[in-house]
């Protein structure tokens, strides 16, 4: 049974300690962990300590930015978006917005930077094509989430076992320029290279659709050194890169971080965050994953390698589930 990479790093650290590991399924993702007359279940990063009521509230982008405001932790000005009309008067008012889908993940249907209001129909469409349908849930239904952009870097930040906090910066996919070979000529180009972890950079509509906001095209040459994002979100999923910055966070946003962890009552809890400088302590929480990936953190492109799965481990079995 081949096991999801997401897995596998939790299940290498539960060997160490002499659990036993058990799957359900062939799917890869879910496990029993067995130590002696002990054992818990875990569907990648999500254990049993994570209530039902608040993985539905994570799965829907409007009611967690509802919950985190309501603690008071700092989210930018947002909206649930019904129909054009209403992202008309927020861009109206906000003049540089994001829209989402209600859930979703790696990214797919957003669309960050919106200017112009031509470019409001189909923003909603992406974000509409993309939402996972809840029907416990009536938002979901034709709904989307509208926010107003914020300046800064996108961040992941993990938390463990409301102590931990991992961090990593995220770079959206780009290339640089040689003065020589297309945009589509150097995205093959870096897809070549091997990087542990890497994925490749997909040419697709969305790409097409980020190089037609910035007025270039695949056939376009940059200069050399020129930088160009070939993605707006900063997800590997898509080809971004990872840099390990959990020595130099501010403090203050490692306490925010597990302040929020402690609202959304998950041990086990990754958050976007977007700031300018983090090394500072202004920022905005963007989203909260409650099965976060840890592969980007035991595996960064740059920095110091982290284990967070043996962390969850250890959390495990110190609360004597396994």
């Amino acid at each position: 049974m081949k096991i999801s990479p997401y897995s596998r790093v939790l299940i290498r650290e539960a060997k160490k300690f002499g659990i036993k590991i058990h799957p359900v399924g062939e799917a890869g993702k879910m496990f029993i962990l067995r130590r002696g007359e002990k054992h818990t279940f875990i569907y990648q990063s999500l254990t049993e300590l994570t209530s039902d009521p608040m993985y539905k509230i994570s799965a829907n982008k409007y009611l967690t930015n509802f919950t985190l405001k309501k603690f008071g932790l700092p989210i930018t000005n947002f909206k649930l978006g019904k129909d054009i009309n209403d992202a008309k008067k927020f861009l109206k008012k906000y003049k540089k917005i994001v829209i989402k889908p209600l859930s979703a993940n790696q990214g797919k249907g957003i669309t960050i930077g919106i200017k112009k209001a031509s470019e409001l129909q189909e923003a909603i469409d992406g974000a509409l094509k993309y939402t996972v349908r809840n029907k416990l849930d009536s938002t979901y239904k034709k709904n989307f989430l509208l926010e107003k952009a914020v300046p800064g870097d996108d961040h992941r930040l993990l938390v463990i076992n409301f102590k931990i906090v991992f961090a990593i910066k995220k770079i959206p996919a780009y290339v640089v320029g040689d003065g020589e070979g297309t945009i589509k000529q150097l995205i093959e180009k870096k897809n070549i290279l091997k990087l542990k972890h890497k994925k490749p950079i997909i040419i697709d509509e969305t790409l097409r659709h980020v190089l037609a906001r910035q007025d270039l095209r695949l056939r376009d040459v940059p200069k050399l050194g020129q930088k160009i994002f070939v993605r707006r979100t900063a997800n590997l999923a898509t080809g971004g890169e990872s840099i390990d910055i959990t020595d130099d966070l501010n403090p203050k946003i490692k306490k925010m971080a597990i302040q929020a962890a402690k609202i959304m009552k998950m041990p086990v809890a990754g958050f976007d965050f977007m700031c300018r400088d983090y090394t500072k302590s202004k920022g905005f929480f963007i989203e909260v994953n409650p099965i976060p990936g840890l592969m980007i953190h035991h595996f960064p492109h740059i920095g110091k390698p982290r284990n967070p799965a043996r962390e969850i481990i250890k959390m495990l079995i110190k609360k004597k589930l396994i």
